[in-house]
């Protein structure tokens, strides 16, 4: 046995995380070994066996970037002790279509992707480091924490989250915020000063909403032979009025260069 332990510590640095995984081993000794996974991107299963999650839990401290996918039934303890040792992760990805909450997230935390996490109700409380959020197809999700005020956040992407209703009150650092096909979605916060990217494509409540106020004041101030600066004027204070869109920062739209 010590021959074979040697042999394995001579090819570990060597190991994937799915070769890890496939050695099924319990092995006391093999399971304490750990190497750094520090400059790699590591796509993980875990699968709900004790081998991998012993070996995630063991070298996710070393990780900075992790695409995870769980599958299977992992407990919600086993999962919140191995992301508790993943204290260094600055790039996380999730997919599962089982689990309903995440546990804390690493305080480093830079980039949080959440994809087919179909079963997912809530998001735990975002580290204040955070600059980029994308929830793709997370059917359950309802709202976002508010938190999402207080971090460094300037990409926000939701993206077929059906029963999303609304966004808490949106960082100062934001510059895109993209959701897509959320049919519930009803209206939208204040958005920052610093907003360059609003996009809002079949998010059907929000756009029967603003659609008739929208079209009203472009008719009205088409009418009126309004300017430019007027017309923007007008479509502002009827989304104000329909109650959809908090403060939309129409005047910082690109405009028409003046004629020569």
């Amino acid at each position: 046995m010590d021959e074979v332990l040697q042999i394995v510590k001579l090819c570990f640095p060597r190991l994937t995380p799915k070769d890890m995984c496939m050695l099924r081993c319990s092995c006391s000794e093999l399971a304490g070994m750990s190497v750094s996974w520090q400059d790699h991107s590591i796509n993980f299963k875990l699968d709900g066996s004790d081998s991998a999650t012993c070996w995630l839990q063991k070298n996710i401290e070393s990780m900075r970037k992790l695409s995870l996918n769980i599958s299977g039934d992992v407990p919600q303890t086993a999962l919140q002790d191995v992301m508790e040792a993943g204290r260094n992760l600055t790039c996380l990805s999730i997919s599962s279509k089982n689990i309903t909450e995440l546990p804390p997230l690493s305080p480093k935390l830079e980039q949080l992707k959440l994809e087919s996490c179909s079963a997912l109700l809530t998001l735990p409380v975002l580290p204040q480091t955070l600059r980029e959020l994308d929830c793709q197809s997370c059917d359950a999700l309802e709202v976002l924490p508010s938190s999402l005020s207080s971090t460094a956040v300037c990409k926000l992407t939701c993206g077929n989250c059906p029963l999303l209703k609304s966004l808490p009150q949106l960082p100062k650092s934001l510059v895109e915020l993209k959701m897509k096909w959320c049919g519930s979605l009803l209206q939208l916060p204040a958005l920052p000063e610093g907003l360059k990217c609003l996009y809002t494509a079949g998010c059907e409540a929000l756009e029967e909403r603003m659609q008739g106020p929208a079209a009203a004041a472009r008719a009205a101030a088409t009418c009126a032979g309004a300017t430019v600066d007027k017309l923007l004027h007008c479509i502002e204070a009827a989304a104000r009025a329909a109650n959809s869109l908090e403060g939309f920062p129409m005047a910082r739209l690109q405009q028409p260069a003046a004629a020569a």
